[in-house]
């Protein structure tokens, strides 16, 4: 029912009067606007509809809820809902329609956010995205290309929009690298950013962004470094290197043990680092497959190891597990690591009960062939260390050299190509070859092994 009839409009200060005991009841504010009393959790609101005729019965209009909202945007609804009557429409009808058009309003405004957005994606963006999409597949988990890309590359190009990225970005930035003397670096980086650009090229959004070409594909690393540069190395440490480096790993070790002031004195390699370094030599195994052998996978009693193909370098349908055979001096050192570490999961374990970084043993090796300074601001002198420069005329050496050694040495011994090829775990033949011919080589890989074993024993016998 309608309570207290006015012949004029209610007033703020009267509306705000509306006792509690008026639940229910309906107040008229006059041109068909009336609003129900409703009482929630003690505090009242009035719910304002607008009456209507519409096609010969009464219909209702919402207007508002007050004191949400206000009698004077409340009574503009209802003069809005009477003039779309006025008109001929259903302001119902008219309020839904007007509810579609707002929203999908927002929606294009929505669309153009996410479309520009898109076509403001970043280099580092697409680097991201490339590794959670499969891009590359390198071992573990993509840690050291992801470290390289974070010196090298995106410090340069990760701010640069996809759309934007262009020939010269590539070439001053492998430009760059080579003037610091790492050309090597600079033809591994256009590779890697190469595959990148071309994964990308085959998926959205980073097609569209690529429509004006690959800058990849107009710059060639080749025609950057000089020109007496080669990307094959053929570093191998001739015998008397092999016998100097004996001598330095167990003359630092002892001075270093002896120094009453380690600080002024070469730190040695960690012992399990030495002994990875003749794992390597003697078993033609890469620096990668090594660091990471579990020594469930090492039988001391049979003198085998074995390594998965998950270790070993390359695409997974084109690796193969590997069995070597320890040679003596091979064992020796094995045996010698499972006294260190024989506690670990990992024969060469880093933090956590992980393996060391592939590259740990590679920057310890190379850190000793270079002039450096120390680090500790605390220490003013310097420190000249050439103490794994073997043979300075032939140049700098590198863990992975080692294994080119040791093939080399076979080679000298008489053991065939392809016998070397397969103690090294490479692919031999043809496909067709890989299919049918399947017999293992296991004996002779094993005299190979120990072929090579015996000379390293004789050659450092007296060193």
């Amino acid at each position: 029912m309608t309570r207290h009839p006015k012949a004029s409009k209610w007033t703020i200060k009267e509306i705000d009067g509306v006792p509690r005991e008026w639940k229910g009841d309906t107040l008229s504010d006059g041109e068909g606007l009336s609003g129900e009393v409703r009482v929630n959790g003690g505090s009242v609101s009035i719910i304002f509809r607008f009456a209507f005729k519409w096609q010969g019965k009464v219909k209702w209009h919402y207007c508002g809820a007050y004191p949400t909202i206000g009698l004077a945007i409340i009574r503009a609804e209802r003069d809005k809902a009477r003039e779309v009557v006025g008109k001929g429409i259903d302001p119902r009808v008219k309020k839904v329609a007007d509810r579609i058009e707002a929203r999908e309003a927002v929606e294009v405004v929505i669309e153009a956010e996410k479309q520009r957005q898109a076509e403001n994606l970043t280099f580092a963006d697409l680097f991201n995205a490339a590794l959670k999409g499969g891009a590359f597949n390198r071992e573990n988990d993509n840690k050291d290309l992801i470290l390289v890309f974070n010196k090298n590359v995106l410090p340069t190009l990760g701010r640069v929009e996809v759309r934007k990225l262009c020939e010269t970005d590539l070439r001053c930035l492998y430009q760059s690298i080579i003037e610091t003397g790492r050309n090597r670096t600079s033809v591994l980086i256009s590779r890697d950013i190469a595959q990148l650009l071309r994964w990308a090229e085959k998926r959205q959004p980073w097609r569209q962004l690529l429509i004006n070409g690959n800058p990849a594909d107009l710059v060639k690393v080749s025609a950057l470094v000089p020109r007496n540069y080669t990307n094959k190395r053929s570093r191998i440490l001739a015998d008397s290197e092999i016998i100097q480096l004996k001598k330095i790993l167990d003359d630092t070790r002892q001075i270093y043990i002896e120094s009453a002031n380690k600080y002024n004195t070469e730190r040695p390699l960690k012992i399990e680092n030495e002994l990875g370094i003749w794992i390597m030599l003697s078993c033609l195994t890469r620096i990668e497959e090594t660091i990471l052998a579990q020594w469930k996978d090492i039988d001391l009693e049979k003198k085998e190891w074995f390594i998965p193909k998950e270790n070993v370098k390359g695409w997974s349908d084109k690796t193969r597990d590997q069995l070597v055979f320890m040679s003596n001096f091979t064992f020796n050192q094995f045996r010698q690591l499972h006294e260190l570490t024989g506690g670990s999961a990992y024969a060469f374990p880093g933090k956590n009960d992980k393996p060391i970084g592939a590259s740990v043993i590679t920057k310890q090796v190379t850190d000793r062939q270079l002039r450096f300074t120390k680090r500790t601001k605390k220490l003013d002198y310097r420190i000249e260390s050439n103490t794994f420069v073997l043979d300075p005329a032939r140049g700098k050496w590198t863990p992975h050299d080692l294994r080119r050694t040791s093939a080399t040495i076979m080679q000298r011994l008489g053991v065939q190509r392809d016998l070397i090829n397969l103690c090294k775990n490479h692919m031999t033949g043809s496909q067709i070859d890989q299919v049918y011919l399947l017999y293992d080589f296991q004996n002779e890989k094993k005299e190979a092994w120990m072929q090579l074993g015996n000379w390293l024993n004789e050659l450092l016998a007296n060193a």
